[in-house]
């Protein structure tokens, strides 16, 4: 595999990681809204599947960081905080599924 293929491969990984990583996420904010909502009999139940849904989120976040270099070692210091000019701006909208 050339590095141009190497480096889009490794790319749609980490795209892919990230979101499965969001999915996960949108899971810990609609357990963590049936724990509050919960009755009294069935709070033990849902702080369970919290618990659950916090653990998949955070093996979600480490792989897609796994993936993913830290800014520090990747950016041109001089870039930092400015939007690229081929984002205009803009962050990528994810749907219910983790897809733009």
């Amino acid at each position: 595999m050339r590095r141009g293929e190497r480096r889009r491969a490794r790319a749609a990984r980490a795209v892919a990681a990230y979101a499965e990583w969001q999915v996960a996420s949108a899971a810990v904010a609609n357990a963590y809204r049936r724990w509050a909502a919960a009755r009294a009999g069935e709070r033990r139940h849902a702080f369970a599947d919290y618990n659950v849904a916090l653990s998949r989120e955070e093996r979600a976040a480490s792989r897609f960081a796994d993936l993913v270099p830290p800014v520090s070692a990747t950016a041109d210091h001089a870039w930092i905080g400015r939007p690229h000019s081929h984002m205009s701006g803009r962050t990528p909208a994810i749907d219910s599924r983790g897809l733009s």
